[in-house]
């Protein structure tokens, strides 16, 4: 299930409420509630965009590099939620692509630098 802009946004601004409480730059903080007013009233679908091309998410002026990113992640982790009941399941009843995607969830959790 793919997240909608306005719980992109909800969740942006969450991350916003986070930077200021722990006394990050302040131009990072207005960055991030900037980016969840643009994502909230935006006509497409991020969600959309970040399966399609992730790279144009810092074409929508008012977003940046740093609120893409989190967007992109925000999107990836919400499809790999989908994975829990498969998590619950023992290895053996699993297919092989439902084990690979165990793995990947397992290893993407960790936020690695390369993933092969």
């Amino acid at each position: 299930m793919d997240l909608d802009n306005v719980a992109i946004a909800a969740e942006i601004g969450k991350l916003a409420d986070l930077l200021e409480f722990s006394g990050a730059n302040s131009f990072k903080i207005r960055a991030y509630r900037n980016g969840a007013r643009v994502i909230k009233d935006f006509p497409d679908s991020f969600a959309t965009m970040v399966h399609n091309d992730p790279s144009k998410i810092t074409d929508v002026q008012g977003i940046g590099k740093g609120v893409a990113e989190k967007i992109t992640q925000l999107i990836e982790l919400d499809n790999i939620a989908e994975i829990d009941e498969l998590l619950e399941r023992k290895p053996k009843a699993l297919s092989g692509g439902q084990r690979q995607r165990v793995a990947m969830g397992r290893a993407i959790v960790r936020s690695p630098e390369a993933f092969l």
